[in-house]
């Protein structure tokens, strides 16, 4: 592993720049923040702080941004003052006597590391009465969040609720997103691109110990994706390859989030292999210069998101191409340097994903994400830092919704697969079958735009399917009714075997849709080169990335459904591959069930209910065409179930019959 003290400088130089960000209200000593004694634990961040404090601290070693703290001991009592609850910094703790008229009196203690990694306590004897300074700075000039406690030696405070239970197997999440590196831009045919990397703290709320073994394929690999908010769109702007991971330290970095019964404060239990193991409530950071090191990243096309399999050992070559060191962007996190433009209320943010074998494999995929906030803090090529606290369990995706209340997310839960994993930790050690979740996201917004139209957009992200998505669909309006039709995606880039060939519109009887591109090169040409490599997969929406889906209508919203049509698998009465899946309860324009065909052998509604909608049903049915066909579930509910009975029959006779139905 690598110390947060090495990995933790880039972050600090762009977070220096920030100088346009507002400072905490307890920035200087003047201003210091009244806390009461005894207290459980006070909330505070020094990630915009400006340094006011003593030319030295703790022999020299911290020396950089602070927040000031006073509070008042009513008797002679032994006092402990800590940051062992929580903080995402190398932190460091002062304490000072209060003096006359304010002023900073002699330095009582200070600390660094005596609870543990990143995190300071020290204990003193007080005096009756008198008031304490406590100054919380950081490592060096380390910035970030932590929460401070003040309390009796003797009797320290709970720690607060932990937000987690435990789950069952190993269960590795993200604690935080710690940092985050630019390192500039580079063309790329023809095109400029920009750099990132984000720091990740990996952390294992399972009731086993995660395995991390370097040399082999039991190791997790690490995905980075960034997204950007701009009149009122959610978009993936970019995605890297994916960090393989190595040797785990098994910090504690986040002690007291999660209830684990048979450990009642909650510590890192140290994996009994060591280093090749995550354990149980443990912690490992990866900094986002370790994260964003080439040697490290390999391609994402061959992970198994599901189950965690991947080909090792992995490689950086592409078919014996190495792209040249020069190139600063290639496999990291890229994003067009065009769609950086800090301003005009854009906002962006990024998130993280873990794909872990064990992990995946006892069905425990789909909360590997964390995601947080980015702001800019100069040139849009190289300065950005945090805004705001990391979003633990949370994709980018599901930060829209909290920020924007129109917007409409949900999940899409699927059986994919079957697995069997070895328990050796019970007794006696047995055998488990797994039933193995997929998970799609799908987030809808219609907006009224004031002239009897409105916008309708939809973002699907692929949380950890590895048969990936073919085909977005909905119920269609009148081809009249609809206009400004459009996707957006992101690139899969440095070599990574992935058409990018954009989908193509898909509609049918009664349908509007998207799909992938079903012809897709075998072979492709790395671009500046002569060399060419195979095994190009077709452009799916495949685990961690996201596509976006766009148009206008003049038909008002109502709540409804998409279908999305799955791609590895087996193919289904229409021809393309995969089955098909129900996203209910997302914003839909309203249309006409039963007007599904237009004029002889034309499909699409064209506004008026006749022989041909009947006659374009009945083939669809008797073709097995679910997607054209199932329209109803069990007890006629307007929601497709996937199977073909006489309740899909009965609701779309029914909505033929409506005379409101047009």
């Amino acid at each position: 592993m690598i110390s947060v003290r090495a990995t933790t400088s880039v972050a600090t130089m762009l977070l220096a720049v920030g100088s346009a960000v507002a400072q905490p209200a307890n920035d200087s000593r003047a201003n210091a923040t009244v806390i009461a004694f005894p207290n459980v634990g006070v909330a505070g961040s020094t990630s915009t702080a400006t340094p006011d404090g003593p030319s030295t601290a703790c022999n020299n070693i911290g020396l950089g941004y602070d927040v000031w703290y006073r509070f008042t001991t009513p008797t002679v009592i032994g006092v402990t003052i800590d940051t062992c609850i929580g903080t995402d910094y190398d932190s460091l703790v002062q304490v000072y006597l209060a003096g006359a008229g304010n002023t900073l009196g002699s330095q009582v203690a200070c600390d660094d590391d005596a609870c543990g990694s990143l995190r300071s306590q020290l204990t003193f004897a007080s005096v009756a009465g008198q008031s304490y300074y406590v100054r919380v700075t950081g490592y060096s000039s380390l910035r970030g969040n932590f929460t401070v406690r003040a309390f009796e030696s003797a009797t320290p405070p709970p720690p607060p609720p932990p937000e987690v239970t435990q789950s069952f197997g190993p269960d590795v999440t993200i604690g935080n997103l710690s940092d985050v590196s630019s390192y500039g831009s580079s063309t790329v045919n023809g095109v400029n691109v920009s750099a990132f990397a984000v720091g990740t703290d990996s952390w294992n709320i399972g009731d086993r110990p995660a395995l991390w073994y370097q040399n082999d394929a039991r190791h997790p690999v690490i995905g980075q994706q960034m997204y950007r908010l701009s009149n009122g769109r959610f978009e993936q702007l970019g995605l890297s390859w994916v960090k393989h991971g190595f040797s785990a330290t098994n910090s504690q970095s986040f002690q007291s989030g999660m209830a684990y019964p048979s450990n009642t404060d909650r510590r890192c239990v140290p994996a009994p292999a060591g280093s090749v193991e995550l354990g149980i409530n443990c912690s490992d950071l990866y900094g986002a210069g370790l994260n964003g090191s080439r040697s490290w990243l390999g391609p994402r096309y061959d992970i198994n998101p599901i189950n965690g399999n991947f080909t090792f050992p992995w490689s950086t070559l592409v078919n014996g191409y190495t792209p040249p060191g020069s190139d600063v962007v290639s496999r990291r996190l890229q994003v067009k340097t065009s769609d950086l433009v800090y301003s005009g209320g854009n906002r962006y943010f990024v998130d993280s994903v873990y794909v872990t074998p064990d992990d995946a494999k006892w069905n425990n995929g789909r909360n590997n994400y964390s995601a947080r906030e980015l702001v800019s803090t100069g040139p849009v090529t190289s300065a950005w830092a945090f805004a705001g606290s990391t979003v633990r369990r949370k994709t980018g995706l599901e930060l829209w919704p909290t920020v924007d209340a129109t917007v409409t997310l949900v999940p899409v839960d699927f059986h994919e697969t079957t697995v069997t994993v070895n328990d050796a930790l019970a007794v006696p050690p047995v055998n488990i079958a797994r039933n193995l979740t997929g998970q799609f996201q799908v987030a809808s917004k219609a907006t009224d735009l004031g002239n009897g139209s409105w916008s309708y957009e939809y973002a699907v992200l692929n949380v950890n399917s590895h048969r990936g998505m073919s085909g977005f669909y909905l119920r269609a309006p009148q081809a009249t009714q609809v206009s400004g039709r459009g996707l957006s995606a992101p690139f899969y880039h440095s070599g990574d075997r992935v058409d990018n060939t954009p989908w193509l519109n898909d509609d049918a009887a009664g349908l509007m849709g998207w799909r992938t591109n079903m012809v897709f090169p075998a072979t492709v040409t790395m671009p500046g080169t002569a060399i060419n490599f195979t095994g190009v997969q077709p452009n799916y929406l495949y685990w961690g990335a996201m596509k976006n889906y766009r148009f206008i209508s003049t038909r008002p919203p109502v709540t409804g459904y998409a279908r999305l049509r799955l791609g590895r698998g087996p193919a289904d009465a229409t021809g393309f591959q995969g089955s098909l899946l129900v996203a209910s309860g997302i914003t839909v324009p309203r249309a006409c069930l039963a007007d599904i065909a237009g004029p002889g052998p034309l499909a699409g509604a064209d506004g008026e209910l006749t022989a041909d909608d009947i006659i374009t049903f009945i083939n669809a049915f008797s073709a097995g065409n679910l997607l054209v066909a199932d329209v109803a579930g069990p007890g006629q509910m307007q929601i497709p179930d996937n199977e073909l009975t006489a309740d899909d029959v009965i609701v779309f006779i029914n909505s033929f019959s409506s005379a409101g139905c047009l």
